[in-house]
């Protein structure tokens, strides 16, 4: 094989991609956020990005790797999913907590956590951490799926009717079937059976979708090889047409009626279905009871406020004289929520976002190791703060601080 003009022209292009790795984007508001989670024996590895709408591409917004513990390198691999989701949520914060994630990874550590019970070992805290967090699950394996859809109309001296059959990817069958309630041909029949199963499948939200029926008329006429000439069919055809362009790919073929026996019996069953007219649910008996539905006991107001009993015993350190023991226990457990300055009652609240405390041990407090915790645990946490305050220490005052403090 000789190097030629084509073979040269191949390696730049493969060189210029090279040499120009994606560039790391911000997310888009709004805008949902695709996850992609892998994990191994010993590490995991994830990568967060975001389809951008207008090129079509997905763009790269983080990358996240991290080595298993000891621990959790023996989970086992549905376990380590799980692990492995509730760590990237939390150091993506940032970003997970205000966007809908689309998880893509080989098993569903959501449906393994939902299924568990809370017993498990780390099930009920791993639950309770991704609570707050709103993710879908998508299997790999399963984007953008073909579904299948098979079609029969019957109609014959009973009545007509209409039978279909969804197929979805994984191989479970959704069947439909209908009456019809009016005089009509074969054809018509099998117009009706195309559109039900066709709108039925646009309910399941099918993007790429084969249909298969035993009517060559509806199929060829479908396909555009035969000509539409009954003018009872041309209402039918127009509309059958409307439906497909809500599928991104879709395809219509002829099968013989002994691969297609499930629509037909469908259709067979639901021309002998009889419907009688009038009214034929019997109505229900009702009793009504007379007198209130609930009752509810209220004390004679007194005409002072909620918190009298509490001000007072912060005051005397007396109970009420018609407090027993329990009471007494309420009463102090309230009172500890309150303190009393002068005549004002005013009640305690820990503010526990602000006074949050982020910590980690180090051997040895050097500028670089403090740079490492500000950029790893504070800012990719948590976002950049408005102010930073610190004593200006010789671990800060220098050239690693200044990026992360900049």
């Amino acid at each position: 094989m000789e190097w030629d003009h084509e073979c040269q022209k191949a390696f730049d292009t493969i060189k210029a991609y090279l040499i120009q790795p994606p560039i790391l984007v911000s997310p888009i508001p709004n805008q949902t956020l695709i996850l992609y989670l892998t994990v191994r024996r010993q590490s995991l590895g994830c990568m967060l990005g975001q389809e951008d709408e207008s090129t079509c591409t997905e763009r790269a917004i983080y990358y996240l790797s991290k080595k298993f513990t000891e621990g959790e390198s023996n989970y086992p691999e549905i376990e380590k999913m799980c692990c492995a989701l509730v760590w990237v949520k939390q150091r993506l914060r940032q970003y997970t907590l205000y966007h809908t994630i689309r998880l893509l990874s080989k098993a569903d550590p959501l449906r393994y956590l939902l299924d568990s019970p809370s017993s498990m070992r780390n099930i009920a805290k791993w639950r309770n951490q991704l609570t707050e967090y709103d993710i879908e699950y998508m299997d790999e394996e399963e984007e953008g799926p073909t579904w299948k859809m098979y079609f029969d109309g019957a109609a014959n001296s009973v009545g007509s009717g209409v039978g279909a059959v969804l197929i979805c990817p994984d191989g479970r069958r959704y069947p439909v079937a209908a009456k019809v309630d009016f005089s009509c041909t074969n054809n018509v029949a099998e117009y009706e059976a195309c559109i039900l199963d066709l709108q039925a499948a646009i309910d399941f939200r099918v993007k790429e979708l084969e249909v298969f029926g035993d009517s060559m008329l509806t199929i060829f006429q479908t396909l555009g090889q035969w000509k539409t000439k009954d003018a009872k069919l041309v209402s039918y055809h127009e509309y059958l047409e409307e439906l497909a362009k809500n599928f991104e790919n879709i395809s219509f073929t002829y099968t013989p009626r002994a691969k297609n026996q499930l629509a037909d019996a469908l259709a067979t069953l639901a021309s002998m279905v009889s419907i009688s007219e009038g009214n034929i649910i019997e109505p229900l008996e009702i009793e009504v009871a007379e007198g209130p539905a609930h009752c509810n006991a209220i004390e004679a107001s007194e005409a002072k406020p909620w918190y009298e009993d509490i001000k007072n015993f912060l005051q005397t350190g007396q109970y009420p004289s018609f407090a027993d023991r329990c009471d007494r226990k309420t009463l102090r457990r309230l009172a500890i929520h309150y303190f009393l300055s002068g005549e004002i009652l005013y009640r305690l609240a820990i503010d526990y976002f602000t006074k949050w405390i982020e910590a980690i041990t180090l051997a040895s407090v050097t500028a670089k190791a403090v740079a490492h915790f500000l950029r790893r645990d504070v800012i990719a946490r948590y976002g950049v703060p408005v102010t930073i305050i610190t004593d200006n220490a010789k671990n800060l005052n220098n050239k690693h601080g200044g990026g992360p403090l900049d």
